[in-house]
Parts: structure tokens; C-alpha cells; sequence
């Protein structure tokens, strides 16, 4: 179906120039068909290996979603529309992968993406860390292993990074159609998006044939 929406709005295939980042791991154009391939093989990989890490997500995690209330300093979570069970490690990676974007940018193209953010994220650890420990916490459990969960939870969001960027992306495409305008410019965004996409998704593989394999074993 989406494929057919782009299309009517006058889509078709899609050149990667990226504009604030500089990878060069992506092809120079991608078709539709190309990103419902690489959505499926995502969903495949995702399917083998995280199946029983479903939980409830947010699914938009930005910092802007998270608000703190002056009274009590109580955090809530706004803007649930795409709200759904999917893995745990997607809705981690989704927060930590937006803190990298800057929205706030006066200059055109009113976007910036951080390279040191997304190849080195320093909250990385922290997150996975305080959110194991919540969950144990919240089920009363005592983990036998708590270094090994935090590690495996680690490798979980580090596998769905690209993949909200390609998410991402693939929806901004469209906003990019329609001439949406927030003062930011979403053919730079939807580019930047997929390049940073295919710059990780070598990474996402390594850890898929890792975890197959120990499977297998």
C-alpha cells in the first residue's frame, strides 16, 4: 500500500545524498521496492532472534515526547500514536538514536545529525543498565547474571538502531511529497535517514549471524 500512496504523490526512486553526515556505505539510489526489501529483511532478522523481547512501546521516544513537570519532577511520556507491542531494544534504540538529531537548527535545512552520537552514543550503557534494573526490580526477580543481561540488552538496541532510521526515513519520504512544512527539510532528513541506514545496518548483520550462530551450536 505504500508503495502505491508514494507513488501517486509523484515518488519513485530515490536518490541518497546525505547533507549533515558524511557515510558512503549506501547506494547512490534506492527503489521501493529496494526499501520493502529492506524492511522485510528486517523484520525476518528481528522475528529469528527477538520474538521474546515483546513488550508495550512508545515507539516515538524523542526527547520531545519526554516532558518533566516542574511541581514534583515527575517524568511522563506524551504523543502515543504509534504505540504498539515491538521489541524492547526498538523503543531504547529509538530514544538514544533521536538524541542524536538536532530539530533545533535556525539554518537551512533546519536538521543536523551527530556522527560522535550515533557511532558512540554515551548513554548507551547508562539506559540499558537503569532499565534492566527497573525490570528486575519491578518483577521482584534477583538476576543471576546482571552484567550478561546488561550486555545482551546492549547488543538488542544496537541491532534495531538503523532500523528506526529506516522507519524514519521511509515516513518522511512522504512528508517530503505532501510539502510539509515544519522549518525543517525532509529530503535532507529522509537522505541523511537512509544513509545513516545502511552505515549501520552491516553492524545490525554482524550481530544477527553471531546470535544465529550461537543458536545453532
Amino acid at each position: 500500500m505504500y508503495q502505491y500512496f508514494f507513488r501517486d504523490l509523484g515518488g519513485g526512486d530515490y536518490e541518497i545524498i546525505p547533507t549533515t553526515v558524511t557515510y558512503s556505505e549506501h547506494p547512490n539510489k534506492v527503489s521501493i521496492e529496494d526499501l520493502h526489501k529492506e524492511i522485510e529483511l528486517m523484520e525476518k532478522w528481528a522475528n529469528e532472534l527477538f520474538e521474546d523481547t515483546v513488550v508495550f512501546c512508545h515507539n516515538d521516544l524523542a526527547c520531545a515526547n519526554i516532558l518533566e513537570l516542574n511541581s514534583n519532577k515527575e517524568l511522563i511520556f506524551i504523543d502515543w500514536e504509534f504505540a504498539s507491542y515491538n521489541c524492547r531494544g526498538f523503543d531504547i534504540a529509538m530514544h538514544l538514536s533521536e538524541t542524536a538529531v538536532d530539530f533545533r537548527d535556525p539554518t537551512p535545512p533546519g536538521i543536523k545529525f551527530s556522527e560522535e552520537l550515533t557511532d558512540n552514543p554515551p548513554n548507551l550503557h547508562g539506559f540499558v543498565e537503569a532499565y534492566i534494573d527497573a525490570d528486575n526490580e519491578l518483577k521482584n526477580r534477583i538476576p543471576s547474571d546482571r552484567s550478561d543481561e546488561i550486555s545482551k540488552l546492549i547488543q538488542e538496541v544496537e541491532f534495531f538502531w538503523p532500523i528506526t532510521h529506516l522507519f524514519w526515513a521511509c515516513f518522511v519520504m512522504k512528508l517530503a511529497l505532501v510539502k510539509y512544512n515544519c522549518g525543517v527539510d525532509m529530503d535532507v532528513q529522509a537522505k541523511d535517514r537512509l544513509a545513516i541506514y545502511y552505515h549501520l545496518k552491516g553492524r545490525t548483520q554482524k550481530i544477527w549471524e553471531k546470535l544465529r550462530k550461537q543458536e545453532n551450536l
